[in-house]
């Protein structure tokens, strides 16, 4: 039976209607879906320690990680850095960054050394593993303040990412983790710089500078830390572990809107 024409109208205004319904509830659905949490975890691109006094002009980026001094109070630092690249596109806010550093040897008399863990500044960006010295970041490059990243604010962010404490009597193999402080949009923002190195300029972040901030020492005081050379276990590398917001993928309850939605459309 055939609908008569003096209905139409109203049928029409039920459809708009139904059609304005979907499309709000479908924007709300939208709105409302959660961002979910997820976690990628990255293991080095470059690492390296630096030690100055006679050792200033040498490079050990096939070595382990040094912060603190040796026992003619040469100062030591690392350097390492990690591509981002595979967050790229993934994230709406980074909620936390844990760097986690496995202990080779607690090399020291005192009863404990503090480590810190600050960004490099872009400045330094170009530092290449197999060329870095305490003296330069590439072969007849200087750093850009000062040997050893020695210049907060030039070499490296004077802001805190992490500290923590090592005590004596540590075991090799034990794991730190350094947590970074900071809200998340502090969080997010060196995540976005490092992508912009790793995706749109195709190329290595600064990285983080790991430092003993009472360092020199009047004695031998450092920690040793496993680098992503060892060949102990795979485990014991470098690890930074980033958690973040997940952009929200539409839902079956929106997708199954959108789809009535252009039902009706195509029945007008």
């Amino acid at each position: 039976m055939k609908t008569p024409k003096a209905n139409l109208p109203g049928i029409l205004r039920i459809h708009d209607k139904a059609r304005s319904l979907i499309a709000t509830s479908s924007l709300a659905l939208l709105l409302a879906l959660p961002a979910g949490a997820a976690t990628l975890s990255f293991t080095p691109d470059r690492d390296t320690a630096l030690a100055g006094g006679t050792f200033a002009g040498d490079n050990f980026g096939t070595g382990e990680l040094w912060a603190g001094n040796s026992t003619t109070g040469t100062p030591q630092r690392s350097i390492l850095s990690f591509d981002v690249s595979g967050l790229d596109g993934l994230y709406s806010s980074i909620d936390s960054i844990t760097l986690t550093l496995t202990l080779n040897l607690y090399d020291a008399t005192l009863a404990s050394l503090t480590n810190q863990v600050h960004a490099v500044a872009p400045a330094n960006q170009g530092w290449v593993e197999g060329q870095a010295t305490w003296n330069s970041r590439a072969t007849s490059t200087s750093w850009a303040g000062s040997v050893g990243l020695g210049t907060a604010g030039t070499d490296y962010d004077s802001t805190l990412l992490s500290a923590v404490s090592i005590t004596t009597g540590a075991s090799a193999g034990t794991a730190y983790n350094f947590t970074f402080t900071g809200a998340t949009v502090a969080l997010t923002s060196l995540i976005d710089a490092w992508l912009v190195d790793n995706v749109d300029n195709a190329q290595a972040n600064p990285g983080l500078l790991l430092l003993d901030p009472s360092a020199p020492h009047a004695s031998w005081n450092r920690t040793i830390w496993y680098s992503d050379e060892t060949a102990t276990q795979a485990s014991y590398k470098p690890t930074l572990s980033v958690n973040y917001s997940a952009i929200p993928e539409p839902s079956a309850a929106l997708l199954g809107g959108l789809g009535l939605l252009a039902l009706l459309r195509r029945r007008r």
